[in-house]
């Protein structure tokens, strides 16, 4: 690309620039591979057709307090003012300085400052609240439509050099110099005069314009300057923030249809298919206003079209789908479990979470957190605004005769998706014929008596479960020595075995210490016969 601009060799011929010129085609042709690497363009519908101009527009600025847009007529002086809520364009006092080749402009405390590219002697001043013009000298001493307002300055760049003025003090300070955007050699080394300034947060961003990629920000605070990601493809004259999801915007290229996207918080460039085909340079505005807000674009230079982006976040939602299945004796009920997460940059608003469900299911709950279902057929499940690395489980419970289903869910927010992949999830369950009902168990009858078990012989504890087993409880138990019967074990019982008692009957227990002690030995447990209680006449024989 040779020194002079696209714009400068169309002025330079004496003729309007109605088509995209040769050096601005060839560098479209040289860029593609750029603009490939940057993926797919996202082709979107949140475009709004609003009122065309009245003519040709550029220096496009807007009143963030009453959020009224205001342009000036491309190689015209006309003005005009745009309001958002009426979509109706107004004509107001025409500018003492015609705009030729395409302009900038910004608004600053109640007025409107216009800057133009073969100007670079003045810049017009347009007093909002009486409605009259005045010009000042261009501080920058070089024609651009690279202006904008920070505080109580104005910002101008061309070139490297680089701008404040105050328009009060009438103090103009020489800034810290732009980067050259070396790296792009096919362009003017640093700004171009067809690119854009925008503000955002003690910072501003700027494109190169005239065709050209180089993208760069400023630190006010700090007086420098920082290249950022190059644009998907050469950018025209405007740009603007939108400072709601922190996100730059410009167009391109010439003769273009991409509208260019930057997020500030996630860094990286995404293109979105424009509603009209031909762009050239002009500008654009952010606007601030309930049920009006987005990004407003005018299609730039000899044509009239006017359109506004509401396509103000991006993000990218992902969701899987699982099933667990219980049997019932009529088929099944399947419970489905939905993830989904946002993988950002940004927050996702109105993220929507859909599921149709199969032919032969039938609802029976749904639920999510956060947010909440409804529907029947299809369930809907609304759940907010998902912001980042955030995410939220729904919960579909559902009942189905045997059979095999496919269920599938799908999610969607109302911003920008930064991509297609994972935006849908399925499930495939398989639900058996109806179960065989389970045998009908009779309950054992009450127990009514006591039936005393054997006793002489067997164990103590196996006694006494028997004892329970049988209705009875265990009554006393008394501990004697016995030559026949090992010790734990019983002697007798009384009432005796395999009497039938009424039921919760005592039975009396005499347990086996074993056999006798030798004479004289000390004995720790239990008691001799002889100074025992009294022993039933049938326990005589026993020992």
């Amino acid at each position: 690309m040779s020194t002079m601009s696209c714009a400068a060799r169309n002025v330079a011929v004496g003729r309007r620039r109605a088509v995209m010129c040769a050096c601005a085609a060839a560098l479209a042709s040289a860029l593609m591979g750029a603009f490939a690497a940057t993926g797919a363009r996202a082709a979107t519908s949140q475009f709004e057709a609003l009122a065309e101009s009245p003519v040709p527009l550029t220096s496009v600025a807007v009143n963030p307090a009453t959020n009224t847009i205001y342009a000036q007529q491309y190689e015209g002086t006309k003005f005009y003012s745009y309001s958002p809520s009426t979509n109706a364009w107004t004509e107001l006092a025409a500018a003492p300085l015609n705009s030729g080749n395409n302009g900038g402009a910004a608004y600053l405390n109640g007025r409107i400052y216009t800057s133009y590219t073969e100007n670079g002697t003045e810049l017009g001043v347009y007093d909002i609240a009486e409605g009259k013009w005045s010009t000042i000298a261009n501080p920058l001493e070089g024609g651009t439509a690279d202006i904008t307002a920070y505080g109580e300055d104005l910002y101008l760049v061309v070139g490297t050099k680089f701008v404040s003025y105050d328009p009060e003090t009438k103090v103009t300070t020489e800034l810290a110099a732009p980067p050259s955007f070396a790296a792009l050699k096919e362009c003017e080394s640093g700004f171009e005069k067809w690119g854009a300034l925008a503000p955002y947060e003690g910072k501003i961003y700027g494109d190169q314009g005239n065709g050209c990629r180089g993208f760069a920000v400023y630190d006010v605070a700090t007086n420098s300057w920082s290249e950022l990601p190059e644009l998907p493809n050469g950018a025209v004259a405007g740009g603007t923030i939108d400072p709601v999801s922190a996100s730059y915007f410009a167009y391109g290229n010439y003769g273009g249809d991409s509208l260019y996207r930057y997020s500030i918080v996630g860094g990286s460039w995404h293109t979105i298919e424009l509603p009209f085909k031909e762009v050239n340079d002009g500008g654009m505005a952010y606007v601030s206003l309930a049920g009006h807000s987005g990004v407003y674009i005018i299609q730039g230079q000899e044509a009239d079209a006017f359109t506004r982006f509401g396509g103000l976040s991006e993000s990218d939602l992902i969701t899987s789908l699982s099933a667990t299945l219980t049997p019932t004796l009529g088929g099944g009920e399947v419970t489905y479990t939905a993830k989904v997460e946002n993988l950002g940059p940004e927050g996702a608003p109105g993220a929507t979470l859909k599921d149709t469900l199969p032919a032969g299911m039938t609802l029976l709950s749904a639920s999510s957190t956060p947010g909440s279902c409804t529907g029947t057929t299809t369930v809907t499940c609304s759940l907010g605004t998902l912001n980042v690395k955030a995410s939220a489980t729904v919960t579909i419970k559902v009942s189905a005769k045997p059979g095999t289903y496919a269920n599938s869910v799908a999610v969607s927010s109302e911003g920008f998706e930064a991509s297609e992949l994972f935006k849908s999830a399925s499930a495939s369950t398989a639900i058996a014929s109806a179960l065989t009902p389970p045998p009908v168990v009779v309950p054992a009858p009450a127990v009514k008596h006591c039936v005393v078990p054997r006793l002489r012989g067997v164990p103590l504890a196996k006694v006494k479960r028997e004892l329970k087993a049988g209705g009875c409880r265990v009554g006393r138990v008394v501990r004697h020595y016995n030559r026949k019967i090992r010790k734990g074990s019983i002697i007798y019982g009384n009432p005796h075995a395999h009497s039938t008692l009424p039921a919760g009957t005592r039975v009396n227990l005499w347990v086996s210490l074993g056999k006798v002690p030798k004479k004289g030995a000390r004995t720790t447990k239990g008691v001799h016969p002889k100074h025992a209680a009294p022993t039933p006449k049938t326990a005589k024989k026993t020992g």
